[in-house]
């Protein structure tokens, strides 16, 4: 089938990089990524969301089409909640985590685990050349990973180091964690919240650049485990934005309020819809 893009009207990429500006702009032009810098931050994210985690992950893994002795790349690693079960089951895995703090935490648990297939690079997507990589890959998965304003060309890049499947999981509408946002912002700042870009704009962005991702929605359930109620004000802190003490006291309020109490502690809850778009790089190729 022949599709004619020239006359599109609306510039997606454009679209994705205004909602990501706007969206960083709220919390201080930072990304994503700098809320992991501190190791004692990311070991801290790597133990409120490793059980509940782990599962996602398994669960996650049972949508893409691997096996192994694959060649994986997996960007924004994280933790190692993708990778360290990828290698596990035999892939040869190059995980990219941004973070210093997070890459930290991901080279521990790969050593923790005995694993000796996994190679961690710690530069962002945007700074890494393809010459620096194992390429191509069988599989290239960017999973809640895609803060960079610059989409395409950074899809552009992951498209260049597959010789596979390229698949990105991102979410399908507000997810659970940014209806918290929503709510607690303006009392946090005088201001509403405002998110970044959806799997809506991120299709059509791939649309425009001749490619035809498949599209699966799923219901995504995750939750965050603490000890206490101080605990959990340090972990989210960053993440609200907190820069002074009314902020946490306004903070400390709202959390008392949505966290869960049972005997062993508090739990945050939450179910997001998620979309997996997914493309063969051999095949996905629009005509015209």
């Amino acid at each position: 089938m022949t599709m004619d893009r020239t006359s599109d009207a609306v510039d997606w990429a454009a679209v994705w990089k205004a909602r990501m500006t706007d969206n960083q702009r709220l919390k201080g032009g930072t990304e994503c990524a700098a809320l992991w810098r501190d190791r004692k931050a990311a070991e801290r994210y790597d133990s409120h969301v490793s059980s509940n985690g782990r599962a996602r992950a398994m669960a996650t893994l049972g949508l893409l089409q691997v096996s192994p002795a694959m060649k994986v790349l997996d960007i924004g690693a994280g933790p190692g909640t993708h990778a360290i079960p990828l290698a596990r089951m035999g892939c040869r895995v190059t995980a990219v985590e941004p973070s210093p703090g997070m890459a930290d935490v991901l080279a521990e648990n790969v050593k923790a685990g005995g694993l000796g297939n996994v190679a961690i690079i710690t530069k962002r997507w945007e700074d890494v050349p393809l010459s620096g990589l194992d390429g191509p890959y069988d599989v290239v998965l960017a999973s809640l990973s895609l803060g960079m304003p610059d989409i395409r060309a950074a899809l552009e890049k992951m498209d260049r180091a597959c010789m596979g499947k390229v698949y990105l999981i991102w979410p399908a509408g507000v997810t659970a964690w940014e209806q918290n946002y929503r709510d607690a912002w303006p009392i946090l700042h005088g201001k509403p919240y405002v998110s970044g870009p959806k799997a809506d704009v991120l299709f059509n962005v791939l649309y425009q650049m001749g490619i035809c991702p498949d599209v699966r929605v799923y219901r995504d359930e995750h939750e965050e485990r603490f000890g206490s109620l101080d605990e959990a004000i340090t972990h989210y802190r960053p993440m609200y934005s907190i820069t002074t003490p009314e902020q946490e006291v306004a903070l400390r309020k709202y959390l008392g309020r949505k966290l869960d109490r049972a005997a062993d502690g508090l739990t945050m809850r939450g179910v997001s819809l998620m979309a997996l778009l997914s493309w063969d790089v051999m095949t996905s190729r629009l005509q015209g």
